[in-house]
């Protein structure tokens, strides 16, 4: 099976990639007001949920995938249980 291309490697995770987006506030003396941080806050959960979107896809496109393939293996094992039945009937 082959991996989509939007797909990221096992390897980088959430817990190991870097930020979505950088912080908007740098190290500033003037304190975030209430609505930015709750603006900052807010998009950061927009790029979660895009990122979640993202990877709901790819997980959708391995079930087809894997529903194409069982459907596949049931055909395969259906045609091996007609030949073996036929050949039980062969006189020997």
């Amino acid at each position: 099976m082959v991996a989509s291309a939007t797909t990221k490697p096992v390897s980088e995770t959430r817990e190991t990639a870097k930020p979505a987006i950088a912080p908007t506030r740098a190290n500033t003396d003037v304190p975030a007001s209430a609505s930015d941080v709750l603006q900052e806050k807010l998009q950061r959960i927009r790029d979660l949920l895009r990122d979640l979107k993202g990877e709901m896809g790819a997980v959708e496109v391995l079930i087809r995938e894997s529903a194409r393939q069982y459907k596949a293996l049931e055909r395969d094992h259906e045609t091996l249980r007609k030949n073996v039945r036929a050949l039980r009937e062969v006189p020997v």
